[in-house]
This record gives structure tokens, sequence and C-alpha cells, in this order.
């Protein structure tokens, strides 16, 4: 039988269900908030992974995170693939449609090339969304240590 691409693509597809996804959303947080690490270690490593998410570099994202989890040491690499996990494709792909009317927005780019207002209206999103997910993130796992006392001195 002769290799099918979209048989395959249907068949991943298929095995995805957004019913399953708040369970699994659920699962990835709780993973995040009891890694024995500081909570600005995961929410900076976090932030770091959601930067490269939203980033329109789809498939080269994991690779990027491990070099960058080997390169240093500091960032936490289940706090990074936890960020790739939670800004799916799913969810990444309405940011790319609002990046390209962000980029489209900006006075300077207005009359510019379409594919240099769709990043730089998606660099600008990028560093928005990572700003409020690092802030989201590190007031979670602080509220999460203190209640269980696992605050790191």
């Amino acid at each position: 039988m002769a290799y099918n691409g979209r048989m395959v693509y249907e068949t991943q597809l298929s095995r995805f269900s957004f019913n399953r996804l708040p369970e699994m959303l659920k699962t990835h947080w709780q993973e995040l908030i009891q890694l024995d690490a500081s909570a600005q270690n995961i929410a900076l490593a976090f932030a770091v992974g959601t930067f490269i998410s939203v980033l329109p570099i789809p498939g080269i994202d994991l690779a990027l995170v491990t070099l960058l989890a080997s390169l240093f040491k500091q960032l936490n690499r289940t706090a990074m693939i936890a960020a790739l996990a939670v800004w799916n494709t799913f969810v990444v792909a309405p940011i790319y449609v609002l990046s390209h009317k962000v980029g489209a927005s900006l006075p300077l780019l207005a009359d510019k090339n379409l594919v240099i207002g769709f990043l730089a209206g998606n660099l600008l999103l990028a560093v928005v969304i990572t700003a409020v997910s690092y802030l989201i993130v590190q007031a979670s796992i602080e509220r999460y240590q203190l209640r269980y006392s696992l605050i790191k001195r």
C-alpha cells in the first residue's frame, strides 16, 4: 500500500479529542506546579517555551526548546515542554490571524509587505503573551508553594 499523507494526518487528528483537552491541560498544569524548582525558574522556563510556541516556526519549536534547555541549565525543560503543550497548534492558529491584524494596524507597516506586517504583529503578540504567561505562572506557583510549604530558600 502506498504512503498516504492525508490518511496519516486524519488518523493522528482522530486521536485528538477536544473533550479531553481540559483534562490534558489540567494534567500538564499539575506536573508544572509540582516541579522541584523556584517559582521564578519555572515561570521563566514556561515564558521561554511560550515565546517559542507563539512564533511562526512550527516543527522547529521542540528542537529549539531542547537546544535552549541543554545550553541554559537553569531553564527547566519540563516547564518549557509544558508551554509547548499548552500553546499547541489549535491554540496558536487564532494568534496567527490576530498577528496579521495587529501587524496591518501598525502605522509604520501599513503600506509594507504582508509578511513583514505578519511577523511584526506576531513578535509584538509573542512578547505580550510571554509577559502575561510569566506573571500568571509565577503567581500560581508561588501560591501553590506557599500553600504546601515548598518554597525553596
